[in-house]
């Protein structure tokens, strides 16, 4: 039984470790022990013998306690790993996954989310995509509103976006759809530009009919 207080002498995987406190497990990376400030508290951490599997079990006794704190203090905090997952080999290390001690995260790999995620921006890196300004230049080969109803008729979905079909099958980048739709709302610009124009020729030419023959 660990006693509040109690050092815990560090030992090399595979080990088992278990103890409860109030929030924290505490780690004194100078003289190698835990510390265990609370025993009445239902903190356990531990690695089960023989697979080498991490384990934290947090009973709460309150609402948004803390589980797993990583607290970073001082100068260099901000730019401290606080947090992260590599990948390593005997010659090589690569973090893919970091937290840092300001709260920022880095990722190298996609995340999987089963569910829906909730954010207040998101932003996509410069040079990761070409913006549609492109649709603006005066060589853009602007299809023609026949060819688009063509394409329409046969496919069933607009020119340059995916069918239904392909987005059940193989999902589609938020970025590039968001890219795609841009690039349809710059064209429909230049669809009803065009079509302006033609309208004011047609008034001009209506407004020459009009006038009196002297």
């Amino acid at each position: 039984m660990i006693k509040a207080h109690q050092k815990v002498a560090w030992v090399s995987l595979p080990f088992v470790l278990f103890g409860c406190c109030q929030d924290t497990l505490s780690y004194n990376p100078s003289n190698e022990t835990y510390y265990i400030p609370d025993p009445e508290a239902r903190f356990c951490v531990g690695i089960p013998e023989g697979n080498g599997r991490m384990l934290v079990h947090f009973y709460p006794n309150h609402e948004w306690s803390y589980g797993l704190e990583v607290r970073t203090q001082g100068p260099a905090s901000a730019n401290t790993k606080a947090f992260a997952i590599t990948s390593s080999d005997a010659n090589h290390s690569e973090d893919k996954f970091i937290l840092y001690g300001d709260g920022r995260g880095h990722a190298t790999a996609p995340f999987t989310f089963e569910a829906p995620i909730q954010v207040r921006e998101i932003y996509a890196k410069e040079g990761q995509t070409k913006w549609p300004d492109y649709v603006f230049a005066p060589n853009y080969p602007l299809p023609s509103l026949s060819d688009v109803a063509k394409h329409i008729e046969k496919y069933r979905h607009l020119p340059g976006l995916p069918s239904a079909e392909e987005v059940r099958k193989k999902g589609y980048s938020l970025l590039d759809v968001q890219t795609a739709l841009v690039e349809k709302v710059e064209e429909l610009t230049l669809y009803v530009l065009s079509l302006q124009r033609q309208v004011d020729s047609l008034k001009t030419a209506l407004a020459l009919c009009q006038k009196p023959v002297k």
